[in-house]
């Protein structure tokens, strides 16, 4: 995955508080799709991105930014779960569990795939 830019990882999370806290989803988009460009290989705003367009009603959209931040980072759990919710949004039901399945296996501490 390369050297990551603390900077802009920090503005990463920083977007994702503001989705958090209400700001319109257009906006918030903007705001991911922009560090995509700027960081492409950062999960996090691929993740971000897909959390938004999924919440917007867009599943194939979120399905491919999410795509994208299982590709970067396979391994993180959080990562996998938004797959998993923006699978079965699309429809696939079957994939989605193996999603989330795994992505229990990589966090048993923390079983969010489960809820």
């Amino acid at each position: 995955m390369g050297d990551v830019d603390p900077f802009l990882l920090a503005e990463a999370h920083a977007v994702h508080r503001t989705w958090r806290q209400g700001l319109d989803p257009a906006r918030v988009l903007e705001g991911f799709e922009f560090l995509c460009g700027m960081a492409p290989d950062l999960a996090e705003p691929w993740s971000g991105a897909g959390e938004v367009l999924l919440a917007m009603g867009e599943p194939g959209a979120a399905l491919a930014r999410h795509a994208e931040a299982v590709r970067l980072a396979p391994g993180e759990p959080a990562v996998r779960l938004g797959r998993g919710a923006a699978l079965v949004a699309a429809g696939r039901p079957r994939a989605a569990v193996v999603e989330l399945r795994l992505a229990v296996a990589l966090d048993p501490i923390r079983p969010r795939g489960w809820g």
